[in-house]
């Protein structure tokens, strides 16, 4: 066995302790990895074969010997590295060009949010500019494929081709097909994981944690430390080393995050798939960002869903609203969206095939053609519907109407339009968003969208009939959810670092009344 490619996370700190990062960062993460230590390791890795070192976290940019440990590699293996691109700037960026990193790949994990696709997209081109070969790892949600594929479009019209991008699937759950990532790649050779069309071991990869334990990818939870840092400890270590599955329905571990697997391959090296797209293996990134939209109750009994962007503080504790939100329609819900839809009017026919092309086993191409988006069909259609159920097409009944919400066979949408009656009406995306969702119940909503670390600010007045937590209670399993002390009524500005203990990205931040805080680290 010859091991090519070492991933090595150089520590799991990281103040944004994302839900999906697969090193479970947290704001008071620590590393076992000396500069001296990684440099002398690596070292002996390359004298043994190793051609490739790819540095993650946590973020990496938080690591205190990151710059050193790149500089006085130069010249002795590639060098590649991940980060959300949070700190990518002023002094921070001035010091990682002059370290001369072989490769720098920036983070996109919600494709939906312009301003964080803007900035990533600056950031790489500044990268460039400077003289570092740079790229972007594109995360890539089923729910989220429409915003994904428009983002992902806007990204290579600004000169950022697939050579450039990595996409890469939500893993557990949300995670989209192949196919669907196709389209995400504009139905052209894309780059993604090595693991994209089924879980196995690399020979050529392995992936090194911030506590010196190995696996055969950096989500699995079958680990082995490494007891002596050189290459013949690493060999040892995965001797009889077996790899545990994190795809949907395995199980949860606490240890190791909770979305994805990854493996990177060398610059310049690509390995079709002779099953599915063209598929190559590159840089696969480690899954940063603060960006959560998170659910807290006030004394009233009253309940609110705060979006926080990359600046706005999270409190502790506070759970995930993808969590509670899942995508089955609620009595009253479906007919709400219809009528409230502003992109869509009754019996309109929004949806169109997208081609794409499939590569075969002899390398041969072949075109194929699907729909996805959201239908309303017919009363009499709804045992036709449950015949089509797979796990990229869900169906229902709500509000006596037959629906199904994802992705449908060329076939099927030309029977469902080729006669009258048969879809009553269908559109690219979905009906319901978190938003609508607050807005149909009488959820507060508070948004961060400055930076700075400033205090959220309410969306509007106050709802009509603001819902409870008990009554949401009998429509969705809510957690337990922070509580603050007052009415958020009373709130149009709201500072959660001011009253409960809360986590944000950095020391700085500002108070409800316009005051900047700094707190030590």
């Amino acid at each position: 066995m010859a091991i090519e490619l070492v991933s090595i996370e150089v520590t799991n700190r990281c103040a944004k302790a994302c839900d999906f990062c697969y090193n479970a960062s947290a704001p008071a993460g620590e590393s076992r990895w000396t500069p001296d230590d990684l440099v002398s390791f690596v070292r002996d890795l390359a004298a043994n074969g190793v051609k490739a070192l790819s540095l993650g976290g946590g973020e990496p940019l938080q690591y205190g010997g990151i710059f050193d440990v790149i500089a006085r590699l130069d010249g002795v293996l590639f060098r590649s590295m991940t980060t959300n691109g949070l700190l990518l700037q002023g002094e921070m960026l001035d010091r990682l060009v002059a370290a001369r990193p072989d490769k720098v790949h920036v983070s996109i994990h919600f494709p939906e949010r312009d301003a964080e696709v803007c900035r990533v997209v600056a950031q790489v081109k500044e990268l460039e500019s400077r003289g570092v070969k740079s790229g972007i790892n594109f995360l890539v949600a089923r729910s989220k494929l429409g915003s994904a594929a428009s983002a992902a479009a806007w990204v290579r019209a600004q000169g950022i081709s697939n050579e450039r991008i990595v996409y890469l699937p939500m893993r557990k759950s949300d995670t989209p097909a192949p196919d669907e990532m196709g389209r995400v790649a504009g139905s052209a050779k894309f780059q993604s994981m090595s693991c994209l069309m089924a879980c196995a071991k690399s020979p050529r990869f392995v992936s090194i944690a911030w506590d010196r334990t190995v696996g055969w990818c950096s989500y699995t939870t079958e680990r082995r430390r490494v007891d002596e840092l050189t290459c013949a400890g690493l060999m040892r270590a995965l001797n009889g080393l077996g790899l545990r599955y994190c795809g949907p329905g395995a199980p949860r571990d606490g240890e190791r995050g909770r979305q994805g697997e990854r493996e990177r391959a060398i610059e310049g090296e690509s390995e079709g798939n002779a099953t599915s797209l063209a598929v190559t293996s590159s840089d696969y990134p480690a899954a940063h960002s603060m960006d959560s939209t998170w659910f807290a109750v006030d004394t009233c009994g009253h309940v609110a869903v705060f979006t926080s962007g990359e600046e706005g503080a999270v409190a502790d504790g506070a759970p995930d609203v993808d969590e509670i939100f899942d995508d089955a329609f609620r009595p009253g819900e479906l007919r709400w969206a219809l009528e409230r839809s502003k992109d869509w009017k009754w019996g309109e026919h929004k949806t169109k095939p997208y081609e794409y092309d499939v590569t075969n086993a002899d390398g041969s191409k072949t075109k194929v053609r699907s729909v996805w988006g959201m239908f309303i069909l017919a009363p009499g259609l709804e045992f036709w519907a449950k015949e089509r159920v797979t796990k990229n097409l869900a169906t229902g009944r709500t509000d006596n109407h037959v629906w199904l919400r994802g992705t449908i066979a060329l076939r099927d949408w030309e029977w469902l339009h080729e006669a009258s009656g048969r879809c009553m009406g269908c559109l690219y995306g979905d009906l319901l968003s978190i938003e609508e969702r607050c807005r149909l119940y009488g959820i507060y909503q508070y948004d961060c969208p400055h930076y700075g670390h400033p205090p959220y600010e309410r969306d509007g007045a106050p709802p009509p009939i603001p819902a409870t937590l008990a009554m949401l209670k009998t429509l969705f399993a809510i957690p337990s959810a922070p509580v603050f002390p007052f009415c958020f009524a009373d709130k149009p500005r709201l500072q959660p670092k001011e009253h409960l203990p809360s986590r944000l990205y950095g020391d700085a931040w500002v108070k409800e009344d316009g005051t900047p805080m700094m707190e030590g680290p």
